[in-house]
């Protein structure tokens, strides 16, 4: 498989019910553990795990998926060699729009542009991003590499 659309999929929404007949607490869903320990290593984010493990993987639309800043970071590491994670070197298009991403994390995003030359497409909308949160990926592109 190359292709995956996990479109409109929350899985960290807190209120989800599946119906009136499903007892409370039964339907929570995913939440990354968060380690106070600094013994234990963070846990990965399961959408960056997926697109690291899925060497085939070259389009990838997770929108709408209520990813948050720390699944970003972690697939950024799944998108760099030399990082925790494998690096997938065949995805080309990662569609990311309507999530909830702050600018920061965003910015941080051109360490990936400046490392993996696969990538072709980054769908960012929707994210209520400021024209200072994505200046800094716009300095990546047209830039030829060595």
């Amino acid at each position: 498989m190359t292709n995956l659309f996990l479109d409109w999929n929350p899985i960290y929404t807190e209120n989800f019910r599946a119906g009136d007949s499903i007892p409370a607490g039964t339907n929570q869903l995913y939440e990354i553990q968060a380690h106070t320990d600094d013994d234990q290593p963070e846990e990965i984010s399961l959408f960056a795990k997926l697109i690291s493990e899925g060497k085939k993987l070259q389009v990838v639309f997770l929108r709408a998926s209520g990813l948050k800043d720390k699944d970003l970071h972690h697939i950024m590491l799944a998108l760099k060699p030399d990082t925790s994670l494998a690096m997938n070197r065949n995805l080309k298009v990662l569609d990311l729009s309507y999530n909830s991403f702050s600018g920061a994390a965003v910015q941080e995003f051109t360490s990936v542009f400046e490392q993996n030359r696969s990538l072709e497409f980054l769908g960012l909308a929707k994210n209520r991003l400021t024209t200072e949160d994505i200046l800094p990926l716009l300095e990546c592109f047209g830039r030829v590499p060595f």
